[in-house]
């Protein structure tokens, strides 16, 4: 293609959707088309052509970055992330800085669109440029058959989009306190994707449990990509993929914070512990405050099972905007306000992420000033995707 081609910068449109689905899949020559096992992320859906932001070389469609909006659960409040995914380059466009031109405009369009934070499940050192920072955290368990020599028969099937069990999985679903907001159609894309089945334990039509698993290790090792439903009830679900579909090892991701799921899997794995926690994606922070006032319960919640007492007040600062937002505690009460205190920590944005979404308390990863002690009380920040969700 010729140099001197008109470059243009849009959002995906009718006429454009050939150009869009080709250009994935040339970029992820998948068994299937890209469609098909990431619907989620790339339908051709015209109520969401503004997720998709093209750059388009001469009318050809040469790259392309998507942002989603992901509503996360979280304590009761919704952390509002415009996620990153489908970031991609044609072979025949690569070279030319078009990733880069894409990336610094969905930037914008973050902050235009208000935005809390955004996710991707990307590499640190390619989006680094751009304020994603390794950020958020998970627990991983690995389960085997000898744990489950004693579990209750069910009658178990493989979901296949039937209404009356899609109902359910949503139903099941929602009633989480943690993982993103979804809507039924948004469930009906996720639970239908290929390579991601879903299995039911039934009791006559009424679903008790499920498991959506994904096989993307190896022909041995499954992952749970997503379950819910009763404990006890996963447990014939688990017993199933060992003995019928022939897998002889379990991966599963939980939060990192106390929940059932964690306890659960770390009651029937080896190897891993409820304690070790591992990355799960980039986090860049697109709001200060409004970021820090979705955690004030989770904050609060800590705050109420640690030693903390007395006054404590530090304002965080984002170097280069200035953005800024301080956090109080009063005995064991926690608040973020707009009021300014004596102790600040500035940090560019990146820094800014590892202070509030590191694995583990702040202090193992930078100098806190004296006085900000406090603050490995209250982070990491939690929050989760399950797997099946990510984009």
């Amino acid at each position: 293609m010729a140099e001197d081609k008109k470059i243009e910068i849009c959002f995906l449109t009718n006429k454009d959707v050939k150009g869009f689905l080709a250009l994935l899949n040339n970029v992820w020559p998948l068994q299937h088309t890209f469609q098909k096992q990431w619907p989620h992320t790339s339908m051709p859906d015209q109520k969401k052509f503004k997720e998709h932001l093209l750059l388009k070389e001469g009318g050809f469609v040469a790259a392309h970055v998507g942002i989603y909006p992901q509503d996360m659960k979280v304590n009761g409040s919704i952390l509002k992330s415009g996620s990153i995914g489908g970031v991609a380059t044609h072979e025949k466009a690569r070279g030319k800085g078009y990733m880069s031109v894409l990336l610094k405009r969905a930037v914008e369009l973050l902050h235009e669109r208000k935005y809390d934070v955004s996710w991707l499940g990307g590499d640190r050192k390619r989006y680094g440029y751009f304020g994603w920072e390794c950020g958020g955290r998970v627990s991983k368990f690995i389960t085997a058959p000898r744990y489950f020599s004693e579990y209750k028969p069910r009658a178990i099937k493989k979901f296949s989009g039937e209404r009356v069990y899609l109902n359910q999985l949503t139903k099941l679903h929602s009633a989480e306190e943690f993982g993103q907001k979804r809507s039924r159609a948004l469930d009906k894309l996720l639970y239908g994707r290929l390579k991601r089945d879903t299995w039911l334990a039934l009791e006559r039509d009424k679903v008790l449990a499920y498991m959506t698993l994904g096989t993307k290790h190896s022909d041995e090792q499954a992952r749970v990509l997503e379950c819910g439903g009763s404990l006890e009830e996963l447990k014939p679900l688990i017993k199933h993929a060992f003995e019928k579909l022939g897998f002889k090892r379990l991966e599963a991701v939980t939060p990192s914070f106390p929940n059932r799921y964690k306890e659960f899997f770390n009651s029937l794995s080896w190897g891993d512990k409820s304690d070790d926690f591992y990355g799960d994606g980039c986090v860049k922070i697109i709001n200060l405050s409004q970021t820090l006032k979705k955690f004030v319960k989770q904050m609060n919640l800590k705050a109420k099972s640690s030693v903390l007492s007395g006054r404590h007040s530090v304002t965080l600062v984002m170097e280069g905007t200035g953005e800024s937002a301080t956090i109080e505690s009063a005995g064991k009460i926690v608040r973020v306000t707009a009021n300014p205190a004596k102790l600040k920590i500035v940090l560019n944005e990146q820094d800014m992420v590892k202070l509030l979404f590191p694995l583990s308390k702040p202090s193992e990863w930078m100098k806190l000033p004296a006085g900000a002690e406090f603050l490995d009380i209250l982070f990491p920040l939690d929050f989760f995707f399950w797997p099946l969700e990510t984009v």
